[in-house]
């Protein structure tokens, strides 16, 4: 969460423009109970705050109201459950926590090429370790295969792609 919008959300919620139940996970607007979701499941609200617009996750302002500060990190749903937003369920953890989070809880689990962020497929993985014992420098097949050359390092470390041979 930004420091912008943590500060947002703390004078909001000092105007008193949303009833926060932390013990239930609920926020309340002038409209009712916050029920918008966005494509991924999470249950937002998007308001104004001093002339900007903003967008916040409820677990966000369920966080800030709890007195969780997430300033440059994220929020964790312990349980997994995107929907379950009780202060008793949030935890304030890195970025990279929480990537590793989902994918023990298989929240993630696409890995290899069925992940929509690979550029590689597994042939291409295998062409590369294949590369890689044939004395290719990595910058040179990072360049070929549109990557990074730490990409490639880490293929070459088993650190990614360590089922394929």
């Amino acid at each position: 969460m930004t420091e912008d919008n943590f500060n947002a959300v703390l004078g909001i919620l000092r105007e008193g423009r949303w009833k926060v139940d932390i013990g239930l996970g609920l926020v309340t607007t002038k409209n009712g109970i916050a029920e918008q979701e966005n494509r991924f499941g999470y249950k937002k609200i998007s308001t104004t705050f001093k002339g900007k617009h903003h967008n916040f996750f409820i677990h966000q302002i369920i966080a800030v109201a709890g007195g969780l500060c997430p300033v440059n990190k994220t929020i964790n749903h312990k349980n997994g459950n995107k929907r379950d937003n009780r202060i008793a369920n949030l935890e304030v953890i890195s970025f990279k926590k929480n990537i590793k989070h989902a994918h023990e809880t298989g929240l993630i689990k696409q890995s290899g090429d069925r992940s929509h962020f690979s550029k590689l497929t597994k042939s291409d993985v295998a062409e590369i370790k294949n590369l890689l014992r044939e004395g290719e420098t990595q910058s040179v097949i990072a360049e070929r295969y549109g990557v990074f050359q730490t990409t490639i390092s880490k293929i070459k470390m088993g650190e990614t792609w360590s089922d394929i041979s």
